[in-house]
C-alpha cells in the first residue's frame, strides 16, 4: 500500500550578512530553513544551509544571470530562481526530506522569527483551534502540515513556556473525577480524568489515569497466575493465559501523547458522581 510522507516545509528568508566560504566575504541570496532551524547569525557561512547565491561577485560564469547555485561540483547560473530551486531541492531528497516538500517565503529576517512568537496563552488558543479544525475536517491535509510546522517552531521559542502551555492544554481536554467498580464497599477508588467529547460507553464512564494510578489499578483488577514471577513478566500472556488475552494488551499499552492511560476497555467504571 502506498504511503503519502510527511509534507517537509522550509522558510525560504533572503539574508545579505553570511559570508562565503571560498571568497571569506559577504554575500547575498536564500536559505532555506526547516521547522527547527533557527536564523543564521551574522557572519555565519551561507555554505551551512541550504541556499542559492544572488550577483555573486567573481562566481559567475555569465555576468549576464542573477542566481548561483553548487552541488556537488554542478554549478548552475540561472534568472529564473525556481529554476534553480528546482536542482536544489531534487538534491536535497532523502536527506532534507522525502519528495513532499513546500517553500514558504518569509519577507525578512525578522519575519522569521516574530512571527512565530506566541506567548503560551496565545499558543494554547493556537493548538485547541488546530485540534478542532483537524477533527471537523475543517483543514485540508497541506494547511493542517502548514500550521504543525508553525507549531514546532513556535515550540522552539517558547522554551520553559512549553510546559506552562501544554499542560494548560491538556487541563482543557480532560475533566478530573474519581471513580471505581463499586460493587461493593471494598472496591478501591481511583482519580483520574475523562473526556466529556468522549462520552460514554454504554453508560459506563471511560477514564484515564497518570502511570502510578494506572499501574495500581492493573495490581488491583488483573489476577496473575504464578506467584514469584519478575515484574516484567507479570502480565505477559503466558502469565495470565490466551483467554485472558485483552488484559495483556490492557497492561502492556503505551500512555497516549498526553501521558496519560486508558483504562476504559470495557471495564464497568462508574463515577464518584454515579
Amino acid at each position: 500500500m502506498n504511503t503519502v510522507s510527511e509534507k517537509v516545509l522550509f522558510r525560504k528568508v533572503f539574508v545579505d550578512n553570511l559570508k562565503y566560504y571560498f571568497e571569506d566575504k559577504k554575500v547575498e541570496g536564500y536559505v532555506y530553513l526547516t521547522s527547527d532551524q533557527e536564523m543564521p547569525k551574522a557572519d555565519e557561512y551561507i555554505e551551512d544551509y541550504l541556499h542559492i547565491l544572488k550577483n555573486p561577485d567573481g562566481v559567475l560564469k555569465n555576468p549576464d544571470k542573477t542566481y548561483y547555485l553548487l552541488v556537488d561540483r554542478s554549478e548552475y547560473e540561472s534568472d529564473d530562481l525556481a529554476e534553480l530551486e528546482k536542482h536544489l531541492f531534487d538534491w536535497a531528497e532523502d536527506e532534507y526530506h522525502n519528495g513532499n516538500y513546500e517553500i514558504v517565503d518569509v519577507e525578512d529576517a525578522k519575519d522569521s522569527t516574530l512571527t512565530f512568537q506566541f506567548n503560551s496563552d496565545e499558543l494554547v488558543r493556537l493548538i485547541k483551534g488546530l485540534e478542532t479544525a483537524v477533527e471537523y475536517a475543517v483543514l485540508d491535509e497541506a494547511m493542517t502540515e502548514f500550521l504543525k510546522q508553525k507549531l514546532k517552531i513556535a515550540f522552539n521559542k517558547l522554551h520553559g513556556d512549553y510546559a506552562k502551555a501544554r499542560d494548560e492544554f491538556v487541563s482543557a481536554k480532560y475533566v478530573r473525577v474519581r471513580f471505581g467498580l463499586y460493587n461493593d464497599e471494598n472496591d478501591p477508588v481511583y482519580d483520574g480524568w475523562y473526556k466529556p467529547q468522549d462520552g460514554r460507553w454504554n453508560g459506563w464512564l471511560q477514564p484515564y489515569v497518570d502511570e502510578k494510578t494506572f499501574k495500581q489499578i492493573c495490581k488491583d483488577i488483573i489476577p496473575t497466575k504464578t506467584n514469584n514471577v519478575s515484574e516484567e513478566h507479570l502480565y505477559s500472556k503466558e502469565n495470565l493465559g490466551d483467554e485472558d488475552e485483552w488484559l495483556h494488551e490492557f497492561a502492556n499499552q503505551k500512555p497516549n501523547k498526553d501521558g496519560y492511560y486508558d483504562v476504559a476497555h470495557g471495564i464497568c467504571w462508574c463515577s464518584e458522581e454515579d
